[in-house]
């Protein structure tokens, strides 16, 4: 696997002979790698799912389709917003991203 070597700019090859010149790399674009659209993706589909189990439990509990789907509803919109801003306030954060300036 190469290093890359920050304060050298160069990347280490396994191969010691094989050295490539690369240019610095700005570490707030390492961090931020998620658009919205995908936060939001990810929050829709995250919903849709609690949508299937809360409405399942509440029909459960309930007997009735209208209040299940009603309570589901009102709770999953809720939650599918308060769920991507919690995403993004999470791409904010550094703790526990390690950098990876070379994807493929």
């Amino acid at each position: 696997m190469e290093k890359y070597n920050k304060s050298a700019g160069r990347v280490r090859s396994p191969h010691p002979v094989i050295e490539i010149n690369m240019p610095k790399i700005d570490e707030k674009w390492l961090i931020r790698t998620e658009t919205k659209t995908r936060s939001w993706a990810k929050s829709l589909l995250w919903r849709i799912a609690g949508f299937v189990i809360l409405g399942s439990i509440t029909y459960l509990w309930t007997g009735n389709w209208t209040e299940s789907l009603g309570i589901s509803s009102i709770f999953n919109i809720i939650r599918f917003v308060l769920y991507y801003f919690y995403e993004r306030a999470w791409l904010k954060v550094r703790w526990g991203i390690i950098p990876e300036p070379f994807r493929k």
